[in-house]
This record gives C-alpha cells, sequence and structure tokens, in this order.
C-alpha cells in the first residue's frame, strides 16, 4: 500500500503526506461510517410516528400556533382555559387534549395571574393543576439571551413541556417592528427553535389588526409573515347575537396547515368570585362551552345571583326613574351587603347592559327591558342545580365552617361562589 492510500485509509483527510501533489480524500468507506445529520430517506420518514393532537382538532403536538383577537375581548381567559386543561388533562369545550405539562409566558398581567388560576380551579374543581407552570417574565423572543434563560428554567425544573405559550406577542416582541416581515419572521424562527429545542407546541397570544372589507373578520396585527408562519391560526370575538348582556364568545379556525379546520367554539364567560385570605371579594372569569349544560344554563339565565340581587332591590325602588341613594339603601338593608359591593355590582349591570341612566336627572337608574326580564326570572332549582353539576364540570369544593364539604356554586348564572379562600388552602 502506498503512502497516500494508507493516510485516506486511515480517514486523515487535512494531513498532506509526503511527496504527495494534493490533500487525500476520504474514502467511501470513511463516509459510510458517518450518519446525515438532517437527510431522511423515505424508508425512514414511513417509520416516523404519525402526528397528534395536542388539542384535538386545533392545535397539533410540536406545532406552531397563534390565537389572535381584539384588546379586551377575553383571549387570556380561553387561552388560560387552553393551557390548565391540557395540563391537568381536561377536555376542553367538548374537545379531548393529551395531558402534559404546559409553560406559560405571562407577558403582561402578571399581577392577575393568581386570581385566574384561583377562578379557573374553583371552577373545575380541580385543587392543583401539577404540570402547570407559570414564568412571570415577558421573554424577549428576538433576544437569544432572553430565551435561552427560558429554557435554561425548563430545563432545571426537569420539565418536558408539551405546550408553551406566550402571551402577549406585542409584550414579547419589545423593539420589534411588528409590520416589518424580516422581524416577524425571526418571532417564528425563534418559535420554530423553542420547539425543536423542548418538543413542545408554541402558541402565540396576539392582538388584531383592522377587519376585513365590511366589517369582515379581523386579521393578525402586522406583517402576514406571522400567518403564513404558523401552523394554525385562531380568531376570537365578541358574539352579540344572544343579546343576554353576558360576554360570549366566538373561536373560529382561520388555518390549519395539515387539517380540516373545526367547527367556531361559542363559549360564554362566566364570573367566578370567592373571599380571599384578605378577606377581600376576589373575582375572576372562565370560560364555559354553550354546548354544555352549564353553559346552556348561563345563557337561559344571563345574570348570576349576585347581580339579580342587586335588581331585585332596583325593583323594590319601583325600577324606573330611582335615585341611586335609594337603590344603595334597599340593596344594603335587604342583602346586608357594603356599598362597595354595591357600587361594583351598579357599574356591571349599567355596562352589561341591564340599567340606564336618566337623560335628565343626574344619579337616577332605570331597568332596561333586558333588566326586567332577568328580575322576572327563576332561580334554578336544587334538583336542576345538581343535574346542572353532574352534567358539567365538577364546580368549587368548599369546606364549612362545620367541617363538612359540599359544593358552593350559583348555576343559575353560570356562577361559582365560594366561601372563604383560607378554609381551602389547596384550592
Amino acid at each position: 500500500m502506498s503512502i497516500t492510500e494508507q493516510y485516506a485509509a486511515d480517514n486523515l483527510t487535512a494531513v498532506e503526506p509526503p511527496n504527495a501533489q494534493a490533500v487525500v480524500q476520504p474514502t467511501a468507506l470513511a463516509v459510510s461510517a458517518q450518519r446525515p445529520l438532517h437527510l431522511v430517506s423515505d424508508a425512514e420518514l414511513a417509520d416516523l410516528p404519525d402526528p397528534e393532537y395536542l388539542l384535538e382538532g386545533f392545535i397539533e403536538e410540536g406545532t406552531l400556533a397563534a390565537f389572535y383577537g381584539p384588546s379586551g375581548v377575553g383571549k387570556t381567559f380561553l387561552v388560560t382555559d387552553v393551557g390548565m386543561s391540557i395540563a391537568a388533562g381536561i377536555n376542553w369545550m367538548g374537545k379531548k387534549v393529551k395531558q402534559g405539562p404546559v409553560v406559560y409566558v405571562v407577558g403582561e398581567g402578571q399581577s392577575n395571574i393568581k386570581k385566574r388560576a384561583t377562578a379557573w380551579k374553583r371552577a373545575r374543581g380541580v385543587p392543583v393543576v401539577k404540570g402547570m407552570f407559570y414564568y412571570p417574565l415577558a421573554v424577549q423572543l428576538m433576544v437569544d439571551k432572553s430565551v435561552e434563560e427560558l429554557l435554561r428554567d425548563i430545563e432545571l425544573a426537569g420539565i418536558k413541556p408539551a405546550l408553551i405559550i406566550f402571551d402577549t406577542l406585542a409584550a414579547c416582541f419589545v423593539g420589534g417592528d411588528e409590520n416589518a416581515a424580516q422581524d416577524m419572521g425571526k418571532v417564528v424562527e425563534a418559535c420554530r427553535q423553542i420547539t425543536r429545542r423542548t418538543g413542545a407546541a408554541v402558541v402565540l397570544v396576539h392582538h388584531s389588526g383592522k377587519a376585513g372589507k365590511k366589517g369582515g373578520t379581523p386579521v393578525e396585527r402586522g406583517s402576514s409573515a406571522l400567518g403564513a408562519g404558523v401552523d394554525a391560526k385562531f380568531v376570537i370575538e365578541r358574539d352579540n347575537s344572544y343579546g343576554d348582556g353576558r360576554k360570549h364568545l366566538r373561536l373560529t379556525t382561520m388555518k390549519q396547515k395539515d387539517d380540516e379546520e373545526s367547527a367556531p367554539i361559542h363559549a360564554v364567560l362566566n364570573r367566578v368570585v370567592w373571599v380571599g385570605f384578605n378577606k377581600k371579594e376576589q373575582s375572576s372569569c372562565v370560560p364555559e362551552c354553550l354546548e354544555s349544560v352549564a353553559g346552556q344554563a348561563a345563557v337561559a339565565h344571563g345574570i348570576d345571583r349576585e347581580h339579580r340581587e342587586a335588581m331585585q332591590a332596583l325593583a323594590k325602588c319601583g325600577g324606573s326613574n330611582v335615585r341611586t341613594a335609594d337603590w344603595q339603601k334597599a340593596f344594603r338593608e335587604e342583602f346586608h351587603q357594603s356599598d362597595a359591593t354595591f357600587n361594583r355590582r351598579r357599574h356591571w349591570l349599567f355596562d352589561s347592559g341591564y340599567i340606564e341612566r336618566h337623560e335628565n336627572r343626574k344619579g337616577h337608574y332605570s331597568m332596561t327591558l333586558l333588566g326586567q326580564s332577568s328580575v322576572k326570572e327563576q332561580s334554578v332549582g336544587s334538583n336542576d342545580l345538581a343535574h346542572v353539576q353532574s352534567q358539567s364540570h365538577p364546580v368549587g369544593v368548599t369546606q364549612r365552617a362545620d367541617g363538612t364539604e359540599g359544593e358552593s356554586a350559583t348555576a343559575t348564572a353560570g356562577t361559582v361562589n365560594v366561601e372563604n379562600e383560607g378554609s381551602n388552602r389547596a384550592a
């Protein structure tokens, strides 16, 4: 064997042997000992596992999705429901989930994390969601160091997330130009890198921009590079067709890259109320599917017990052209509630269309037609309440003063009312 052949056999490709005129290239034998880094043959492709849905019909494992809608529409409530349902292994809006850890990057509204989580757990009857993790910092997706800090925390926690949620994209995109395709392309690539590193699906919560022509469906704000780069995208809108004063949402699939688009999801936001450690009333919202019994009960009754009490006090004063002071006094005497509680309920009733202010007399209120109908409604009886509870998600279990446990929910409004938080710390 010549000197040149000996070097080639030893796979020493970068060393020039004595008296050789050119660098010796590795032999076919040496190349075959290495595996391609990314190249996959058709036979190997056939052996790969089939893609599975993390959330049936909506989010596939390891994909990138965007949920967008107008500011204040309820995006965070809906996406929180998605994340906590997957972490807890509870079906979402009648759709199957594949249980797995979820990391929720709270880019804004960090002070309300506890309220949202507490409301969801009480509404669903789940004391603790062990697979749910919160990252209360806005991860800057265009800054490598910021992304690495998130990935380091995930690694240190010893979890393999199934889903990572960024809420909102704007908060995680400081300094970037939403209208620039190049910047949006960098965000999409950063999310893909996170998916490759963790195996998790990624969800971006984003704001909508202008609607389509003639008031059509809103589009995601900024460059179309975002919509083109994601695997699936969904728009969240208010649905005012019910006319009951409650906050209805409609989730519509705008893109599903490799599957048929799912039918729209219709939901209503139910208010969950409890007394916190500070002995003050706390509340937040949890979406309920309108196809569920609990959701139908919420729509049928339209208004929860607490606000119906305020309406009853107004009706006791005549219901029309009533001075605020007289209404407040009747509410306080009848239901033994504070003036602050009265004012909160009065503002909600006005914003929801149950009452209206007198045009010519300041501080006077009258019931609207919607308000009048709400007072006439009868509360669901105990048998109906038990039926609602048995057919929907379990409601929060609270501990009474005598040590027994009992359901403390009011199905008349789809609102869960929970006693002192200190008596049920696990929730």
